[in-house]
């Protein structure tokens, strides 16, 4: 099972770093392109440097960037959900583009999907708001999905994830939409 680091807010260079130490193929980060304004302040993009020194590892470990990332806000009056994640692949190099919802939890706009996917030359994954109910349908829309918050026992970031929740997620996806 492939096997990937994400190290939040944003540190992708410690993310890329424990992936190659441990021999984790792939990397999640938040914000790799354009900055953004978080609760955390203004976080930017580490592209540049993310790629430096992933050549100087000599890896092959891809990069899952997300585009438009929960819980923060473009700091261009202009925003195009197309042109950033376009960005995100022709100059930060991500191997996989992420959707999420506005919030932890919180499902996805499908439109988001249907306006990346195929489109921009990467797989688009779903990162937030997958649950029973809806991991039917996006398993049909997306190339991939991220699944946390739906499989805990509780709400917050230490709650300890459900073997029953996890089991009916799994059933869930193999009935299809419309179960």
């Amino acid at each position: 099972m492939p096997l990937g680091v994400c190290i939040l807010r944003n540190d992708a260079r410690a993310a890329l770093a424990v992936a190659h130490a441990i021999d984790a193929r792939f990397i999640r980060v938040c914000i790799l392109g354009s900055p953004r304004v978080t609760d955390q302040g203004l976080i930017e993009g580490t592209a540049a440097e993310l790629l430096r020194d992933r050549a100087r590892l000599q890896t092959d470990i891809r990069i899952w960037a997300d585009v438009d990332i929960k819980h923060s806000y473009a700091l261009s009056p202009h925003y195009s959900l197309e042109r950033d994640a376009a960005d995100l692949v022709t100059r930060s190099h991500a191997d996989v583009v992420i959707v999420t919802g506005a919030a932890t939890g919180v499902p996805i706009q499908e439109s988001h999907l249907s306006k990346l996917r195929g489109k921009i030359g990467v797989p688009v994954m779903v990162g937030s708001g997958v649950s029973e109910a809806t991991i039917g349908e996006l398993a049909g829309v997306s190339d991939g999905l991220i699944v946390g918050t739906s499989l805990k026992e509780g709400k917050g970031p230490d709650a300890l994830i459900s073997l029953a929740k996890t089991k009916s997620l799994v059933e869930a996806l193999r009935a299809g939409p419309g179960r």
